[in-house]
């Protein structure tokens, strides 16, 4: 059962996590190849596999409530790609070669359409209410 404080935590550091990609992409930007977003993805990622590691361990010095918040919370909000690389890399790991591979491919492939797919009807609605209103 989830408790209260276990929330907290996790809300806490989602709130932290998305402060902190919030600030880095309005500094650094986005323009071009999106460098500050990939960098938070590749970092969310090395952090989560830090934590993950941590939280399987025996021994640890930290309290499982607070590498949960900063697992779930802090890098859940800093990038959602971090625990996508996770997924990934526990099958690998774990032999599942074509799994990882192909829901690696899968994600990327249906993720990049349905973004494109949501662009395109949104746009089009829009299209047709600003057509529509002008009438």
């Amino acid at each position: 059962m989830l408790r209260p404080s276990t929330l907290l935590s996790i809300s806490v550091g989602g709130v932290l996590g998305a402060g902190i990609r919030w600030i880095i992409v309005s500094h650094l930007g986005n323009s071009g190849f999106p460098w500050a977003v990939f960098a938070l993805n590749v970092l969310g990622s090395a952090i989560l596999g830090c934590l993950v590691a941590e939280l399987l361990a025996e021994k640890t010095h930290f309290q499982k409530e607070i590498l949960t918040a900063a697992a779930s919370g802090f890098c859940g909000s800093l990038t959602t790609f971090s625990v996508f690389a996770l997924e990934i890399a526990e099958r690998l790991r774990n032999g599942e070669i074509f799994i990882g591979i192909s829901y690696g491919l899968l994600s990327i492939i249906l993720g990049l359409i349905a973004a494109w797919w949501g662009y395109i009807v949104r746009r089009r609605s829009h299209l047709e209410n600003t057509e529509g209103s002008a009438k």
